[in-house]
């Protein structure tokens, strides 16, 4: 159920037992609330079955895993949905992939560092294009363990991670990179 409180929604689950009705109404009564509605049951699998249409570039194909029907490119990625940000979907990615794409058809690259790498996509990308070597970073306490995961669930190998902001570890100092 769901009911607004001076411009505040809250939504409270309930177990559809005899006491539901009597709980709404203490509520209605205590917060002098007029309107509560009911949230309709979703089916969230279905719902994220049906979402995960993939993203598709010149040469990767990339979806969260989800939905086996998606078409395969020359490099398939799985990135699924996690607490750091990168699953291709936002435009900022899609944009990047695609940049990575065209410049490397123009240059190769073999020293790369992905600032701000979230779930790794970025990275991931770089290893499957066979840049030699591609040093990742984030401030994100959640990024490390979901990069390591995406690096594993796309066997990857080869893959280095640093927690800190910028390039203020020391093993990045004096590092230099043909594509940051």
């Amino acid at each position: 159920y769901s009911f607004s409180k001076k411009k505040i929604n809250i939504e409270i689950i309930l177990r559809n037992s005899e006491n539901d009705s009597f709980f709404l109404n203490l509520i209605r009564k205590k917060f002098k609330i007029k309107k509560i509605e009911e949230i309709t049951k979703k089916n969230w699998v279905l719902k994220n079955l049906k979402e995960d249409k993939g993203i598709f570039t010149e040469l990767f194909s990339i979806s969260r895993g989800l939905n086996p029907k998606i078409k395969k490119s020359r490099f398939n990625l799985i990135v699924p949905a996690q607490m750091a940000f990168g699953t291709g979907e936002h435009q900022s990615t899609l944009l990047a992939i695609k940049n990575i794409e065209y410049i490397y058809k123009k240059e190769k690259f073999c020293r790369c560092f992905d600032l701000g790498t979230g779930s790794g996509i970025l990275t991931l990308i770089l290893k499957k294009l066979k840049c030699n070597l591609v040093l990742s970073s984030d401030i994100d306490i959640n990024s490390e363990k979901i990069f390591y995961k995406n690096g594993k669930r796309n066997n990857i190998n080869g893959l280095r991670f640093f927690f800190c902001n910028n390039f203020q570890d020391k093993a990045l100092r004096k590092k230099k990179f043909d594509l940051i």
